[in-house]
């Protein structure tokens, strides 16, 4: 099975030892034409190719298992997807002022661990297929490490989110304290419970949402690539003094600056 070779995170050079033992135990009796005309030999090598199935069924399975199979708590990755604290988030990226990238990330992310779980897998099945028919692992795994970890990376990313969006909010209601008087009376009953409590409900409901951007209506969101700033300071030339870069870099700040006034831009990393 040289396809094992082609993935050393899940099947190591210790897990394939006993099968590659039993490989160079076969070659002998495969190789020698008079091996194979001697019946004793040909029982050998029955047992011994028997021996390999079951030990790479062992194998398969075990890895299969632990790895997106029974072995992950897949039921926590699912808790996290319900949540109150997901949802709320979702919510909460309609919000002007606030960049949804890194929920979108993680929303594909669980997404991408879901797609990978498998739990349908037994060895029986593997007595007539040498990969699981169902996800064909490890090709599912493109990109995906320890499940069980990522989804505790998950699960802290959301509370990582949620301080940042808070705490971006809260600073935007300083920012545009003047504007409050200029609200709706409802509107500015909403703005004033979450300066003076300098939290946010823990259910974003759509007024909240409403009167939250009719405070930031001043705010002017300019997203940039990484790779858009590069192209435009190498633009005319693939090496640059220090000055030569200065400048680069002070014609694209004005340029970001003809969408709006200085206090009022907000700039928002966007991936191409």
């Amino acid at each position: 099975m040289a396809w094992l070779d082609s993935y050393p995170s899940i099947f190591s050079d210790a897990d394939k030892a006993p099968l590659n033992e039993i490989r160079a135990e076969c070659k002998p009796l495969i190789h020698e034409l008079s091996n194979i005309l001697d019946s004793e030999q040909r029982r050998i090598l029955k047992g011994k190719l028997q021996q390999y199935k079951r030990k790479y069924i062992q194998l398969y399975y075990t890895k299969h298992t632990r790895t997106i199979g029974e072995g992950i708590d897949w039921d926590k990755l699912e808790r996290i997807s319900r949540s109150n604290e997901l949802k709320r988030l979702r919510d909460m990226k309609a919000v002007r002022g606030v960049n949804p990238l890194n929920l979108n990330k993680l929303e594909e992310r669980i997404l991408a661990l879901s797609k990978a779980r498998c739990t349908s897998l037994t060895e029986e099945h593997l007595k007539d297929s040498y990969r699981c028919t169902w996800c064909s692992f490890p090709e599912t795994l493109k990109g995906i490490a320890d499940i069980n970890s990522e989804i505790e990376e998950i699960h802290k990313s959301v509370a990582v989110i949620s301080n940042e969006w808070t705490n971006t909010i809260l600073n935007e209601i300083e920012t545009y304290r003047d504007n409050i008087e200029l609200l709706s009376d409802p509107e500015k009953a909403v703005i004033v419970e979450i300066g003076a409590e300098r939290r946010l409900p823990d259910e974003i409901a759509q007024d909240s949402i409403t009167a939250l951007n009719n405070l930031f209506s001043e705010l002017r969101e300019v997203e940039i690539s990484p790779r858009e700033i590069v192209d435009f300071i190498f633009s005319e030339f693939s090496v640059l003094d220090y000055e030569a870069f200065s400048r680069k870099l002070e014609e694209y700040k004005e340029k970001i600056l003809e969408r709006g006034e200085k206090r009022n831009i907000r700039i928002k990393r966007r991936e191409v």
